[in-house]
């Protein structure tokens, strides 16, 4: 993987998320909230006072949740200039000023050696050319006894099932092609966000706690599972809750409140930058059930993208609603609204 794709970053993240209003922000933040408060992690204390590094900030709600709980500043580094200018924007309109933003890759940030106190990183690793040199730049730049908040996508799973399905089916429509075809089937921005994060970027991985975790040991943070907790869709939430469903959630969301502890060690398994991330099938249930289901659909929306738009939302806009109920995943709801979507697209074609 010689060619780095993250100038598509542009496009596939900037675009979107300077779609947000002032109350989707308020919305896209409080997600953070109520993640922490699930976990019985005291924002205050963690923040408050604490010069910080918002690595990745997409349109900047990690900032603005460190600014609103305390933080003495913000530095904000991304390599969309259009997520630099919507973070400026959006903590402006929050009224935080104590804030500088970096248009800068995580492969070589511009700070010194222990420079934060914190480091926010949410959401961004499993999508960098070379995860891994991303993931020591900021063990670089975090202060020993520092704190980092890490998420990374979790391994296997119905939803990295499905979405990995869905990018083979829009695989050759252009990523603002994309956008625009979300927004007039009637998407908000947060889901136009989604999908394109989910179906367009270009590196997409996925990982373990056994691979993701021992790394983050190698760099020198104390060695921790992930948060169990999270917002009712939450993989890692609904594993805490219904373990019976474990073979169809995968691995779970990892996201981890790490300590710096140490210097890195010599050698350990760098973070995969393969294709899919970790080394992991997916449980054999979840093809053998859905695999002709995708493949039928995938034959049908063929050279037609707005068909093949709406027809890939549908489905996993239900998947999202259902893995929100209160309940056991109810897969023969979704399996019925796969097939439900395959007879209209069926239907519209002729």
């Amino acid at each position: 993987m010689n060619t780095n794709l993250e100038a598509e970053h542009d496009t596939v993240f900037g675009k979107t998320f300077a779609l947000y209003d002032r109350p989707e922000m308020e919305e896209f933040v409080g997600f953070f909230r109520q993640r922490f408060a699930a976990n019985k992690l005291d924002a205050r204390a963690i923040f408050e006072g604490r010069a910080c590094l918002d690595a990745g900030c997409g349109n900047g709600r990690g900032s603005i949740f460190m600014m609103s709980n305390g933080a003495k500043s913000v530095d904000y580094a991304d390599i969309s200039a259009t997520n630099i200018e919507s973070t400026g924007r959006n903590l402006k309109s929050f009224g935080f000023d104590s804030v500088k933003g970096h248009l800068t890759s995580l492969e070589k940030l511009p700070f010194a050696d222990a420079t934060f106190d914190f480091v926010w990183c949410n959401g961004v690793i499993m999508h960098a050319h070379n995860p891994d040199k991303c993931l020591r730049e900021l063990a670089r730049v975090l202060k020993p006894g520092g704190q980092m908040w890490l998420y990374v996508y979790g391994s296997g799973g119905v939803y990295w099932y499905a979405v990995r399905r869905f990018r083979n089916i829009v695989r050759e429509i252009a990523a603002a092609r994309c956008i625009a075809g979300l927004r007039l089937l009637g998407y908000t921005p947060r889901f136009v966000a989604e999908y394109l994060d989910d179906w367009k970027v270009p590196y997409l991985r996925t990982y373990t706690d056994a691979d993701f975790g021992t790394r983050l040991a190698d760099l020198g943070f104390a060695r921790i599972a992930p948060l169990p907790h999270g917002v009712s869709y939450d993989t890692s939430e609904r594993r805490t809750r219904f373990p019976e469903d474990a073979h169809w959630l995968g691995e779970g969301d990892l996201r981890y409140l790490v300590k710096k502890t140490g210097v890195a060690r010599a050698g350990g398994k760098p973070i995969s930058a393969s294709e899919y991330g970790s080394e992991v099938d997916f449980d054999p249930r979840i093809p053998k059930r859905f695999a002709h289901a995708f493949d039928r659909l995938e034959q049908a929306v063929e050279g037609d993208p707005i068909t093949a738009l709406a027809a890939c939302g549908r489905i996993q806009f239900r998947l999202r609603e259902l893995m929100s109920q209160d309940g056991r995943l109810d897969l023969d709801a979704w399996e019925q609204t796969i097939g439900e979507v395959q007879s209209l697209v069926e239907t519209t074609r002729g």
